[in-house]
């Protein structure tokens, strides 16, 4: 198999912190420099303490308290779009961190369960 992107037939497995803080793992192309598959590695089938470092994306920010490393946040939750079948992601999403999203969910959704938002 060769990489996706410029067929080059040699990778590296490495890490990354991505713009919402977490790391990823994945093989990236000694070529052109991209994820080799397009495809993301569970850290628990490598160990991930060994692995080289890459550069890391840039952190987004939370679009009300300005903190790094947010996520995209769904103002349409994707628990509740299940079970109305409608698609969350052409509604509105902005960057909120940890603590502004759980305050959000907290007033507009507080019967819903963290793991569903």
């Amino acid at each position: 198999m060769n990489c996706v992107h410029c067929r080059h037939a040699e990778f590296t497995t490495v890490r990354r912190r991505e713009s919402d803080g977490h790391c990823v793992v994945f093989r990236r192309c000694n070529r052109c420099g991209r994820n080799w598959e397009n495809k993301f590695i569970h850290k628990s089938k490598v160990n991930f303490d060994s692995l080289p470092w890459v550069e890391p994306m840039p952190p987004k920010h939370c679009v009300r308290c300005r903190q790094p490393y947010a996520q995209t946040h769904h103002y349409f939750p994707r628990a509740l779009a299940r079970q109305h079948s409608v698609n969350p992601e052409v509604w509105p999403m902005e960057d909120l961190c940890n603590n502004c999203h759980g305050l959000w969910h907290s007033i507009v959704t507080p019967g819903l369960l963290k793991r569903d938002w």
